[in-house]
């Protein structure tokens, strides 16, 4: 029983989760080039991910992150009903996190018998906290919390795209 406990905590301290790589970390934020990036329902299957270029009045130009269609996309004011501003990571080293949550549930052992209790409260405790520092992001919601006339302060051109620009080559 003991060696399989090992080798769980062994795993459990292994497996790191990967924060998006498409969002900067609250350190760079001031530094950000891009435009934020808005998350928004397509449909019940599908979900939109994509950084923010431009915002005019009655649509919003968007690059989404996967890549999956080329160039930069139109979307009506009308066809956005609600989204996520995902403005930036919650932590600048979720990974570190992840590790030391991890170490402190291997302290559990040091419990004695106690450690058949503690030690599963403290991996489920380790676990949960590395998920939410991994995945975790700073957001906000349209129209709840920005109105539309607020969204172009979020997009790569907030003042529109310059005239010099093919939207189309946008990257």
């Amino acid at each position: 029983m003991k060696t399989g406990l090992y080798y769980l905590i062994i795993l459990l301290c292994g497996i790191a989760c990967k924060s998006p790589q498409y969002l900067p970390k609250p350190m760079e934020l001031k530094n950000y080039t891009k435009g934020l990036i808005l998350e928004m329902e397509v449909s019940k299957d599908s979900t939109l991910i994509a950084e923010i270029i431009e915002v005019g009045p009655e649509h919003m130009m968007l690059l989404p992150v996967n890549q999956t269609s080329p160039g930069v996309i139109h979307i009506e004011r009308n066809k956005i009903p609600k989204a996520d501003i995902i403005i930036s990571l919650t932590s600048d080293d979720p990974g570190k996190i992840s590790k030391w949550s991890g170490l402190v549930s291997i302290l559990s052992i040091g419990h004695g018998y106690i450690a058949i209790f503690s030690l599963p409260i403290n991996i489920a405790a380790a676990v949960s906290l590395s998920q939410d520092a991994a995945k975790g992001t700073y957001r906000t919601n349209y129209p709840e919390n920005v109105p539309w006339e607020q969204l172009h302060k979020f997009a790569r051109f907030p003042q529109g795209i310059p005239k010099t620009l093919d939207p189309m080559v946008i990257r």
